[in-house]
């Protein structure tokens, strides 16, 4: 099965040379306008380094931001925006429609794959992702591991919904999806 892996890049909200490595689209915010535009780097098919034992047949989309997020209450000088959460949903939708996928089923936060794999947030492991666990800084920690990985799981539910109703308005995806790289 083909999966669509989300994340954010850790980054500033221009890509680096990385992000344009490690992942097939990018979701990159104009600071002037405020506007997300999303950017395809990598054919579909490609096999890119962005989840830990989890490469092969995954589509990596990342929100290009995040840099420096010190704590879930503090998402540093680069939090992911409104804007670039709408034309992430966006863009997953029309991959989903491209490659005939569910988003139910193909659709995974890179912090849900951190849970599943056991280096999720207060997994406590160096490296501990928790990209897309939350979409704004919570006011107060998560007094257990349990909950977090539950507002995980709500956090990846909440972006599957709104795929699946963007990917039924869908009849022909953005022409940058049919760039040939």
């Amino acid at each position: 099965m083909t999966y669509i892996t989300g994340h954010w890049s850790g980054g500033p909200y221009q890509p680096t040379w990385l992000d344009k490595k490690d992942y097939q689209c990018g979701i990159v915010l104009n600071t002037k306008t405020g506007k997300a535009q999303g950017e395809k780097w990598h054919n579909y098919t490609e096999r890119t380094e962005h989840t830990w034992d989890r490469n092969t047949d995954n589509i990596a989309v990342s929100i290009i931001g995040m840099v420096a997020p010190s704590s879930i209450s503090n998402f540093g000088p680069c939090p992911i925006t409104q804007a670039q959460i709408d034309e992430f949903c966006l863009c997953v939708a029309e991959i989903c429609v491209l490659k005939g996928l569910d988003p139910m089923k193909a659709f995974r936060t890179h912090a849900e794959w951190a849970v599943i794999d056991g280096y999720g947030v207060l997994s406590y492991d160096p490296e501990t992702r928790w990209d897309l666990a939350v979409l704004s800084p919570l006011k107060k920690a998560w007094p257990t591991r349990a909950a977090a990985e539950a507002q995980v799981k709500a956090t990846g539910d909440l972006l599957r919904k709104k795929i699946v109703v963007l990917k039924k308005g869908i009849i022909k995806p953005r022409d940058f999806h049919y760039k040939a790289i």
